[in-house]
């Protein structure tokens, strides 16, 4: 087993680098062997022909690039194990800390939330899961993501209301009222995308990456101007966003008439959320 490990970072290591292949084969052999990281370590060890064939389609993806959270069809958002497949983004550390941030003021206050732009649902998850709220609701553009939304609702037993609308179309409506509404929009633009990892490029639905070059804003002009229409007073829009426009974003929602309008940067330092304050008149 020893050997085979060997050829198979030989194979991955030219296409993601020697660490991350040896970390990625942890993982492969922690989901085909059930958890158990030490069997394949002893010189004897012999996989059954049904591993060896999920072994080898395992590998054969990998050389692709597709991401390991796509083939083994799960990845991990704070504590909790989410479905994933490629109609949704891959959860990212960096969502996990604006989930956290909403967290800090708002987990017992008993309040009603609006992700927008749920994708695999992981924000309404991770705050329905720590938090205690009065009611939640998810929406998203894609049918197939919502599918996946509400398998991960329906296999965790937390109570979200999904819902499919297009935000930039005129005609949808957001019903209820709302005391929070948090967003994680397409916001990478056309042109950054020649910077990007095959990985996520070849991948992940463009759908929920991409805006064009010459409207960055377009999500948050729209999500903004109905938020400070439609939440109660008092209410608060939380965004993720590209550092590359935070403060653009900060001076659009002060316009539009939120207040104490706030930056926070990521764990790598970059300005990667906002929040803002709907007047309590």
């Amino acid at each position: 087993m020893l050997v085979l490990n060997k050829e198979i970072i030989q194979k991955l290591s030219p296409i993601r680098g020697k660490e991350e292949s040896e970390a990625i084969l942890k993982q492969v052999w922690e989901e085909i062997l059930e958890k158990n990281t030490t069997i394949h370590t002893q010189p004897d060890f012999q996989l059954s022909e049904k591993l060896q064939i999920q072994l080898k389609s395992i590998v054969n993806r990998l050389e692709t690039r597709e991401p390991l959270q796509y083939i083994l069809g799960k990845a991990y958002f704070l504590n909790l194990e989410l479905i994933v497949n490629n109609s949704v983004l891959i959860p990212r550390p960096e969502t996990e800390e604006l989930v956290y941030w909403i967290l800090e003021t708002n987990a017992r206050n008993e309040k009603s939330v609006l992700d927008l732009c749920s994708g695999s649902g992981c924000i309404a998850l991770g705050l329905a899961q720590k938090g205690s709220w009065k009611y939640m609701a998810g929406l998203d553009i894609s049918h197939e993501a919502l599918q996946v939304a509400k398998q991960n609702s329906d296999i965790l037993d937390l109570k979200i209301d999904w819902m499919q609308g297009d935000l930039l179309d005129s005609g949808c409506k957001i019903e209820k009222a709302f005391d929070i509404w948090v967003s994680n929009p397409p916001y990478v633009l056309v042109s950054e995308a020649d910077e990007m990892e095959p990985q996520v490029l070849d991948f992940e639905p463009h759908i929920a990456l991409f805006v064009e070059n010459d409207d960055p804003l377009l999500f948050y002009k729209k999500i903004g101007k109905m938020a400070f229409e439609q939440l109660n007073r008092g209410g608060a829009l939380f965004f993720e966003m590209n550092p590359l426009f935070a403060f653009e974003i900060q001076k659009l929602l002060e316009n539009l008439g939120f207040e104490n309008v706030e930056i926070r940067k990521d764990m790598f330092g970059k300005a990667r959320m906002i929040k803002a304050l709907k007047p309590d008149l």
